[in-house]
């Protein structure tokens, strides 16, 4: 999971979750199995390889042509800070450990997409929608006079519904961006 950009966010909000739960033998398994691969794999060769940061700036602007070239860094930060935080206050303690690995993707595509602007980077949470048990996350009652209804909307209609979004998102991309 370490080497994968898109599951790095989950390293600190494993932390914050094992910390918070004091789950110290999943904080030691945590520490072990993620910390210490990314300290290797991801921290150390800034050491020893002297063009390792230019590998990663140029993977992340894609090539000459960005989509948003013009936006200054701190939007950029903004908003993959805000879309950290919020996942941090409003769901982490309720959030298990898939939902947390499949949160750290759209985290990091709050960053990547204003270098690579490519929908498929959140084809990953369509399947979170279908390995994730069906739950009720809200659900709206009707009860009027004339009719009465009931919708349950669930984590699996939620994927259904982005997966459309997707494929809109995909051809609006392919139609006015290339």
């Amino acid at each position: 999971m370490c080497t994968k950009w898109f599951t790095l966010p989950a390293a600190p909000y494993f932390f914050i979750k094992f910390l918070f739960e004091k789950d110290w033998k999943e904080m030691k398994i945590f520490i072990i199995f993620l910390c210490i691969p990314i300290v290797v794999f991801l921290i150390s060769p800034l050491l020893f390889l002297p063009n390792y940061l230019d590998l990663y700036t140029g993977w992340l602007s894609g090539s000459t042509i960005s989509t948003f070239e013009e936006v200054p860094l701190l939007i950029k930060l903004g908003l993959f800070g805000a879309v950290f935080l919020g996942y941090l206050i409003i769901r982490l303690r309720k959030a298990d450990q898939l939902e947390i690995t499949f949160a750290s993707i759209i985290v990091m595509f709050s960053i990547m997409f204003w270098k690579r602007l490519y929908v498929r980077y959140l084809t990953p949470l369509v399947l979170y929608g279908h390995l994730k048990t069906n739950e009720n996350i809200f659900r709206i009652d009707l009860d009027f006079k004339i009719i009465h209804a009931k919708f349950k909307v669930g984590n699996h209609l939620i994927t259904y519904g982005f997966s459309i979004l997707g494929c809109i998102a995909a051809i609006a991309v392919i139609i006015f961006v290339f």
